[in-house]
């Protein structure tokens, strides 16, 4: 079982000891002809954060590099909606090299459109060393969209969920060039309604969600410099 202590010395600086299990190897490096081991010393491993990649509503990669510095080093992830994480990736050992390796962990089970913290961690028989946090914020599930836009536009994307008074991004593709329109419904009310000038390709857009919660309509129309205007519905909610 591994444990961790910290020890609060004079002058408020923190000490990090971890005990791990005997038959942990490390192998000390000490300068040529030394024969006091007051000389020896072993660099702690080199832990760093790399982008979180492949990110989608509920999974994403992290990716970083460990250099072991010549001792053989574990390495794993901690992640979590907060600066105290609270979850970690499995553990994985690298040789005790003086090579930089890249390492990545899979994360499932996540929260759509939530923002995760992460940093590396790695430690040996000597020492345990942290990366700095990073983030990374999980991809919006897209909103029930009702109606199609035909040959005039496509790929509409708009988020299921969205707090109320915040912004929030809608993107779609047009494919014949025409003027969008967005209008945002409660009810029979009117919210808001924005008009761009007319455009073609990948187009996306930050709306204002409604001051107040529950179910709401966003309508998308886009009338094409030639024939008949097309639009679609999303139906999203605001907590």
């Amino acid at each position: 079982m591994k444990r961790r202590a910290a020890v609060l010395a004079a002058g408020a600086a923190t000490l990090s000891v971890l005990a791990l299990p005997a038959g942990a190897g490390a192998s000390v490096v000490c300068p040529p002809g030394t024969t006091n081991p007051i000389y020896c010393t072993q660099a702690p491993p080199v832990v760093t954060t790399g982008p979180a990649a492949n990110i989608t509503t509920t999974t994403a990669n992290l990716t970083g590099t460990v250099n072991p510095k010549g001792l053989m080093t574990t390495w794993f992830f901690q992640f979590g909606p907060g600066l105290y994480y609270g979850s970690t990736t499995a553990q994985e050992g690298l040789v005790g090299d003086e090579m930089d390796h890249p390492v990545t962990a899979g994360l499932t089970g996540l929260k759509p459109n939530k923002t995760y913290h992460y940093r590396l961690v790695g430690y040996t028989a000597l020492t345990i060393v942290y990366s700095t946090d990073l983030t990374f914020t999980t991809a919006s599930a897209k909103a029930r969209i009702i109606g199609s836009g035909g040959k005039v536009f496509k790929d509409v994307l708009v988020p299921s969920e969205v707090r109320r008074g915040a912004r929030f991004r809608t993107c779609l593709t047009i494919v014949k060039r025409g003027r969008p329109i967005f209008t945002i419904r409660k009810g029979k009310k009117l919210i808001s309604r924005v008009r761009l000038p007319p455009r073609r390709g990948r187009t996306c857009l930050s709306l204002k969600a409604p001051r107040s919660p529950g179910l709401d309509k966003l309508t998308i129309n886009v009338k094409p410099n030639k024939g008949k205007s097309r639009h679609v519905t999303a139906i999203f909610r605001v907590t």
